[in-house]
Parts: C-alpha cells; structure tokens; sequence
C-alpha cells in the first residue's frame, strides 16, 4: 500500500505540479496495480491535507492514471507536518483502503522547509509502521528536514530541479522494492548509543527471509538511545526581555517545541510548563494543564512577547517556588528538570535564586545567547559544567537540541527507573 503526499504549496507553481503529477504517474507504471497487488493513494497538501486518492479508489491502472492526471493543485503554505500526522492517522486506515498485513510506504514531495515541525509527525508515522521516503526538489529544501522525514538516510532523495524528478519516478519504485523484499536474510549491526551495561556493545538482529520485514527482532529497543523513557517534569524559561527582539522570541518558541520532540510528552509520560520572564515571570502554562504533545506545542506557539526588563533571579526564584509544586502538577519521585534561555546579564542576582533551586532538587540547564551574556552567571545557574550551553544567535538554538536531549538522557535519572 503505497502513497505519495505531493506538496501542493504557493512555491511549486501550476507547471512543476503537473511535473510532479508525472513523476507520480511514471513512478506507478513499475507495479502491478490491483486489490491483491499494489494500491496507491494520494495526499495533497498546502495549508490542510486533503486525500486526492484514496488505496481503494482505483483496482485497475488506467483509472489510476486517470485520478491522478485528474488532481487540481492547491496552492498555499508547507505544513509537510501537518500532512504526515494526517498520513500516521488517517491514510492507512482500514477505511480508506488500507490491508492487515501489508506493506505501508509513504513518498513525500517537497519543495522547501515546512512551516511546521515534522519530528514528531514523522517518528508517530513510524510507529505506526510506514516506511517513509522523502524527496527534496531544488536549493530550497532543508536536507537535515528531509533526513528527518525519512525512515533512514538511505531513504532520501534530493534532485536539482523538478525535471530531475522523472529519472526518480524510474529509480525510485526499484528501491522501494528491495527495501520491502530482501532476497536474503539479512543483519542489522546496531550500535546501542548512549545504554548502560550490559547493553552497550554491537547486537546482531536477525531477519528471517521473506516472512517479515524487520518485526522479529529480538532485542527490544529500548537498549537504543530514542528519547528519554524516564518521565520528567520540565520547565522552559523564555527570556520575554527588551533585550529580546520579537523575531527572537519566536526563535526561542521554535527551539523549545522542537527540543520537546525528543520527548515523549504526556500527562503519564514528560510534563511542561512553560515561563517566560521580563520585569516580572510569567506561568504561561502548569505541568499538568495540558495531556497531548500537540496541545503543549500549539501552547507554546500561541504564546505571547510580553517585553520589560531582564530580572532573571525572580524568575528562577518563581519558577521554583511554583512551577514544581503539586498543585501546578508536579510529580513525587519523578526529576524535576528547567531549561533556563538567557540573552544577556540579569538585572537582579541570580546565583542565589539558582542555588535554592537546585537544593529543592531541580536540575539546571542554562543557555547562553549572544555575545552579551555572562559566562560567571551561566556558570552560577546551571547545575554543573555540563549543564551550561551557549548559543551564537537565538537562530542558532535550534542546534542545541540534540545535545541538551543528549545530555538529559544520558543523566543517570533517566536510567534509573529503565535498569
């Protein structure tokens, strides 16, 4: 069961759409359509995904031909995210077409970066079982985007322009094939990152032909670094300051939404709440206000600028006293842990606040950004060394995702309950 999710946005034009209504069309000329063979579906997007072509629409070749040369263009923006949590939830239902037992592949067609985050979307459609293909067109792409799509690096195509696209709808199809039908059996050298003994160390998954495709595995993979299984209760500090321009603060929202994507959030999993700080600290929202993923990201996207000055000692002292207590939500036995994002020198001292803090057993995390903070003050809120980053711009936070979640979970709290 194979669909292909088809940018639809203002970027693409009238013509390159049809030219990659022709890729689709080429690309489904390799198999053999039919309710026992291969089914196709179409998701376009822009805005909003809608479904083009549902897998049960079309049993015979020249209908399918047909829907597909038939598929008006949307126009719009790129929210690619939005279209794959649409695919995890929608698209392979029984419903609409989908078979037990039967392949899920995805081939997703971009022109440029999406205008939401696809992390999460993306892992979600993995756990449903779709393996997910994904095709950059032209300079605009962002490829570490695409490798986010992607089940596996191997599974991203990156073409020049729109007329490289015809050559893939030739390639494309075969590789698909062999990925879904070894000829062999076959081993996965897994390098288990970032696992405690006796863990650590190379393990050998073993395939059996033709039976399954990757589900016997007998490890589990929790012996694999993929987020961290221990529940928090995190608190993100945004510096709402003068010192920050409006632009800067929304790059602060991007960071935190896209860090909390390493998580699993949920009110029986990671809990968040949210404070941002300028003459006075603000709760934007308590550990326990929200239950889904997507509700604590549209929280934080909806969040609002609120300007002053920089007091950012209040702000620990505050968070502290409030963000981590039982009536805000706050867990017995379950780590405390606060994300602390600074643009510059506080006004108010902030190593004592810091220190209260961490005696009432919350873990600093302290970022720096620019060249106007304070290294002594980084140094005086965060818990330890290894705990203080530093940015070059609020652009560059995006970076630090990956090595705070890192060093979040590898902390011997998030293994602990795991061993």
């Amino acid at each position: 069961d194979i669909i292909f999710v088809l940018d639809g946005s203002g970027s693409i034009g009238t013509d390159n759409f049809e030219r990659i209504k022709t890729f689709v069309s080429k690309a489904v000329t390799r198999f053999n359509i039919g309710p026992t063979q291969t089914q196709i579906g179409v998701i376009q997007y822009s805005n909003q995904p809608q479904s083009e072509i549902l897998l049960n629409d079309h049993q015979d070749a020249a209908s399918l031909q047909q829907a597909i040369s038939s598929i008006n263009y949307l126009q719009g923006g790129t929210n690619t995210g939005k279209a794959l949590r649409y695919l995890a939830n929608n698209a392979f239902s029984g419903k609409n077409g989908a078979r037990a037992g039967v392949s899920k592949v995805a081939i997703v067609v971009t022109d440029g970066r999406s205008s939401d985050d696809v992390v999460r979307p993306a892992l979600n459609a993995g756990k449903e079982g779709i393996v997910l293909y994904a095709v950059g067109i032209g300079g605009s792409v962002d490829y570490q985007e695409l490798r986010d799509i992607a089940s596996s690096d191997d599974k991203v195509v990156n073409v020049t322009d729109f007329s490289g696209l015809q050559s893939v709808g030739n390639t494309l199809p075969d590789q698909v094939c062999q990925s879904l039908c070894p000829n062999s059996d076959h081993r996965s050298d897994l390098q288990c990152r970032a696992a405690q003994p006796p863990l650590s160390g190379i393990f050998n998954l073993q395939c059996s032909r033709w039976s399954y495709t990757s589900s016997n595995v007998s490890k589990h993979a929790h012996c694999c670094y993929a987020g961290c299984f221990t529940p928090l209760d995190i608190a993100i500090l945004l510096d709402g300051s003068d010192g920050v321009s409006s632009d800067d603060f929304e790059a602060e929202k991007s960071f935190a939404k896209l860090f909390l994507n390493e998580f699993d959030i949920g009110q029986d999993n990671s809990r968040v709440t949210v404070f941002q700080y300028g003459t006075e600290p603000r709760q934007e929202f308590a550990l326990d206000t929200y239950e889904t993923d997507q509700d604590v990201q549209d929280a934080i996207a909806d969040t609002e600028y609120m300007g002053g000055d920089r007091n950012l000692g209040q702000a620990i002292r505050y968070m502290a006293t409030y963000g981590f207590s039982g009536r805000n939500g706050a867990r017995r036995s379950i780590p405390s842990v606060a994300i602390i994002i600074t643009g510059g020198e506080s006004l108010d001292e902030v190593a004592s606040a810091a220190s209260k803090a961490r005696r009432s057993g919350i873990i600093l995390y302290a970022i720096g950004v620019g060249n106007a903070t304070v290294p002594a003050e980084l140094a005086a809120i965060a818990t330890t060394a290894n705990t203080s980053y530093a940015a070059a711009s609020f652009a560059a936070l995006k970076d630090l995702r990956g090595a705070l979640a890192d060093e979040i979970c590898t902390s011997e709290f998030c293994y602990l309950s795991n061993l």
